[in-house]
């Protein structure tokens, strides 16, 4: 009965799915278990850094199975900040004073580098808005009506 069950769903298309879609929810289940098991108190804070970047990772992992893996060529910086997040955690609920630094740099490099490849990726097109953006500020917003 078990090996019909499992050709039935064979047949139906039901692996060919979960293996192009939804893998990423096994890289969701390690850094859920690593929380689980620290907030439990079974596994010391330092499991907070790759659970928080296996968390960070399956983000990206699942919006690339959905949307095409051609966006990892603009998200490239998601993988320095799974980094920052994972050790972000360990400032927050390890205690660690150590680990806020370099999550600040590690968080900076990846906002900096998803600007650039954005800039990039959408130039011109991202530049005129924000330069639209800026003229209309200037022109509607409000005013400093005191004199020098």
């Amino acid at each position: 009965m078990g090996a019909g069950i499992v050709l039935l769903l064979g047949q139906w298309g039901f692996f060919r799915y979960w293996g192009g879609k939804m893998w990423p929810m096994l890289v969701l289940i390690a850094g859920l278990a690593l929380h689980v098991l620290y907030f439990n108190r079974w596994l010391s804070a330092l499991a907070l850094v790759p659970g928080g970047m296996l968390l960070t990772y399956a983000m990206l992992f699942f919006y690339c199975a959905t949307f095409g893996w051609g966006a990892l060529g603009v998200l490239w910086p998601v993988f320095p900040f799974g980094a920052a997040v994972g050790l972000f955690e360990l400032y927050l609920f390890g205690r660690r004073r150590e680990a806020l630094a370099p999550a600040i740099v590690l968080a900076v490099v990846s906002a900096i580098g998803l600007a650039v490849s954005l800039l990039v990726a959408g130039g011109a097109t991202a530049v005129a808005l924000v330069l639209i953006a800026a003229g209309v500020y200037l022109l509607v917003g409000k005013r400093n009506t005191r004199a020098w």
